[in-house]
């Protein structure tokens, strides 16, 4: 009897070649882009050691220049300002940071116009409904050269695409959520300063209970 066609869609090899998975292509981080790794860990200054942070109490007593959150250094002497018992505090290596500036001319390369083209496209439309036009264009040209202008943008942009953390300055570092640190901060080390205590401004450092920090700025 004549032997049967094999159908052509059906497969003879019994060991196909392997095929290789591509490699997993990331685009490369903008220079404003950081992460908790890259950060690693922050100092705070204060009256005693931290064992604590309670992002729901933050700014009791002090809104906070840079905004709402934890605030900290990347050096323990730079917080001698705020207290002479300093508290090192790893940030979360998985945190979102934005690295900013304390001006815009100070910005990472490409991040005034970041900023600036996300707040215009953003607003553009409501400022056309209310013919202000002419209004915003001055508040995006004082992003660009004014520093609270430029603070404050900086500020709204980073809570609202994600960010955990704004790193303005090696002695400005603001954690926004507890996305940036665990609730519990567990310090590995306490450095006392010869800051006198008289010297700690009672307006920028308010009492802590129980080692618990939400009421410092």
């Amino acid at each position: 009897a004549p032997k049967a066609e094999t159908p052509v869609d059906v497969a003879l090899e019994v060991n196909p070649p392997e095929v290789k998975a591509e490699a997993k292509i990331t685009e490369p981080k903008q220079p404003w882009e950081m992460t908790g790794k890259d950060l690693g860990t922050i100092y705070h200054g204060g009256k005693q050691k931290i064992t604590e942070v309670d992002f729901l109490k933050t700014q009791q007593r002090d809104s906070g220049y840079y905004g709402d959150g934890f605030y900290g250094a990347t050096k323990p002497e730079l917080t001698k300002g705020y207290g002479n018992v300093v508290s090192d505090i790893v940030i979360n290596p998985e945190a979102k940071v934005l690295n900013a500036s304390l001006k815009p001319e100070e910005a990472p390369n490409g991040l005034v116009d970041e900023i600036v083209n996300w707040e215009y496209n953003r607003s553009i439309e409501k400022v056309k409904q209310r013919g202000k036009e002419s209004a915003f264009q001055e508040e995006l040209n004082a992003i660009k050269t004014e520093p609270l202008a430029w603070k404050n943008a900086v500020d709204k942009y980073a809570r609202e695409n994600g960010y955990n953390v704004v790193k303005y300055s090696d002695g400005e570092v603001v954690v926004l959520n507890k996305g940036g640190l665990p609730t519990k901060a567990e310090t590995t080390a306490e450095i006392k300063t010869d800051i006198p205590e008289s010297t700690v401004s009672n307006s920028i450092i308010p009492e802590v209970k129980g080692g618990n920090v939400g009421e410092l700025p």
